[in-house]
């Protein structure tokens, strides 16, 4: 692991921001820093390690303000979150309240990663499709901050973040959550969300990109000189849009590839899930058919051959005749 430190910068509207959270909630942040570490914590385990990023969510719940509770339970499986809530209130009631210790300069503060941290962060970025939404470390901290900013602070535009993150989230992220015991059918309600929200976002995202063209359209016809100016203006226009539009179409072909490409290994991880338990169900129903076909001690010896099996030869009829005859 590279011993390398580098420094984050926060700029000065995120770190009022993160002074007033950090002071009104007494019994978690003594300070910038620890506001800081908890929110690249948070983030850095929800792509890397999902069993740690569980304990720290219900590490988390005691210190949450109602508001914040509400919007969880908005989202979650109603099973889910009575269960998610079982001891709560007691452990919030036992919470100790911390001193805050404000910082002696406000304005844009630098935060150093630690190696450890640098390290994982890098390990997120040399995937592909997290490097294009991320591009660099200051980017993955940026997130990160943004969205425990909101998470305090706004808790329905945090999920709206948890919305918009989840198709570049690593495969194995997601099959934890999906086949987790307690948290399944929340996670299938987050996916649902975030099929409609993601949809609605790329809607408006396209009717903002469309609207200056529209306004360079009607401003282009007054006069003739003006109309023959603005001709060329939208020529040359339309040929840098082109070439920008073949640019962003080769990341675009690229990038969906990419995304393909992960719903195919989560499909196959999901088809060898399914296998596996086949496999264990046969042998344990195997397991089960020689358990029950061990014979009493009271039983009588058996060779395994069928009785019936004994009469049929070629000397049944001589066998038939006899027995006529006998009678």
């Amino acid at each position: 692991m590279s011993t390398q430190e580098i420094e984050i910068t926060v700029d000065s509207s995120e770190v009022i921001d993160i002074e007033k959270i950090a002071k009104d909630n007494e019994t978690i942040f003594t300070s910038f820093d620890d506001f800081v570490k908890e929110a690249i914590g948070l983030y850095i385990n929800w792509w890397n390690d999902p069993e740690q990023s569980e304990k720290q969510f219900l590490n988390l719940l005691p210190h949450m303000h109602p508001e914040m509770i509400k919007s969880i339970e908005n989202i979650m499986h109603d099973d889910e979150f009575s269960g998610a809530m079982i001891g709560v209130a007691e452990k919030r009631k036992k919470l100790p309240k911390l001193m805050f210790n404000p910082l002696p300069e406000s304005g844009i503060q630098r935060f150093s990663l630690t190696p450890r941290q640098l390290y994982k962060i890098q390990n997120i970025l040399k995937d592909e499709t997290a490097e294009i939404k991320f591009q660099n470390v200051q980017g993955f901290f940026n997130y990160a901050i943004n969205y425990f900013i909101n998470l305090w602070t706004e808790p329905n535009e945090a999920f709206k973040h948890i919305y918009e993150m989840l198709p570049f989230m690593p495969t194995k992220t997601k099959s934890f959550w999906r086949s987790h015991p307690k948290w399944g059918k929340s996670f299938q309600n987050i996916v649902d969300n975030a099929e409609i929200h993601n949809q609605s976002f790329d809607s408006n995202n396209l009717i903002f990109e469309q609207t200056p063209d529209k306004n360079i359209l009607e401003n282009s016809t007054i006069t003739s000189s003006i109309e023959t100016v603005g001709d060329n203006v939208l020529k040359s226009k339309s040929l840098k849009e082109e070439q920008i539009d073949s640019a962003l179409n080769e990341n675009n072909i690229e990038f969906t590839n990419n995304v393909l490409e992960k719903i195919h290994n989560e499909r196959l991880e999901q088809y060898d899930l399914i296998c596996n338990q086949y496999d264990k169900t046969c042998d344990a129903v195997t397991s089960m058919i020689k358990k029950s076909s061990n014979l009493s001690k009271f039983s009588l010896p058996d060779d395994d051959y069928p009785l019936i099996l004994s009469f049929y030869s070629r000397f049944l009829p001589i066998k038939v005749a006899v027995t006529v005859l006998g009678h």
